[in-house]
């Protein structure tokens, strides 16, 4: 709630605590604060967790980018976004996105022998799990990853390339049982760096029984929270 009112968070609400939030105490404060950043965050050395309810999104925007000009916190400007998140999915050798993609209504990608696990939306609020493009419909968008849990509850065998293995930084999103899009980055080069065994286990521990992806990881993992001023890299890392 502090760095949210953009004061030191020393977990004392002091009077510099009460200037920095309009003259407000602790109390009032605490429910400026509330309103405005629905659900749950959780961060640590080198990691962050967030959980959003579905009933207070008000939409999820897939930005595809096309260069190497624009940056998170550059997208992030542009879009007024709460939260922004990598997820790569691109041919390293042309820089075009790949596998199954669709945002905003216009198809970015297609193989048309593939199936993708993936999630797919038309707002944000209606995202379900599901194969792409096979089960998504008249979805606007959908997106595919790594699969960690289907939404039968049933936990994968990881079976992925040997360039997304080892000990590295991930981006994971999954749908909770109490209804939370729930996004999870370990952030890379740090303790809670994760293999993919491990990344699957905690989406397992964070019940997203409903369907879990990665979407990215190694050194292009970026996170941006506005609420609470929280960033890693978001001026360096492939978008």
């Amino acid at each position: 709630m502090q760095a949210y009112y953009n004061t030191t968070a020393d977990g004392q609400w002091g009077p510099n605590s009460t200037k920095a939030a309009g003259g407000l105490g602790a109390d009032e404060a605490w429910k400026k604060y509330s309103a405005a950043v629905p659900g749950d965050i959780d961060f640590g050395t080198g990691y962050i967790c967030r959980k959003i309810p579905l009933s207070k999104i008000e939409k999820i925007q897939y930005y595809t980018n096309t260069s190497k000009t624009k940056t998170l916190d550059i997208i992030m400007q542009e879009t007024g976004a709460d939260y922004g998140i990598n997820g790569v999915l691109y041919d390293m050798r042309t820089w075009k996105p790949c596998e199954n993609i669709k945002a905003n209504g216009v198809i970015i990608a297609s193989q048309p022998a593939w199936s993708n696990e993936g999630f797919y939306w038309t707002t944000g609020a209606d995202i379900k799990w599901g194969y792409v493009p096979l089960e998504a419909g008249k979805a606007e968008n959908y997106i595919p990853g790594n699969g960690l849990i289907t939404n039968l509850n049933y936990k994968l065998a990881v079976n992925w390339n040997a360039e997304l293995s080892g000990n590295r930084g991930r981006t994971l999103v999954g749908l909770d049982n109490a209804n939370n899009v729930v996004i999870y980055q370990s952030l890379d080069g740090t303790a809670a760096a994760l293999t993919p065994i491990k990344a699957r286990d905690k989406m397992v521990q964070l019940n997203c029984v409903k369907g879990a992806l990665n979407l990215d990881g190694g050194s292009s993992v970026g996170w941006y929270d506005k609420a609470h001023h929280l960033y890693n890299k978001p001026g360096k890392g492939t978008v």
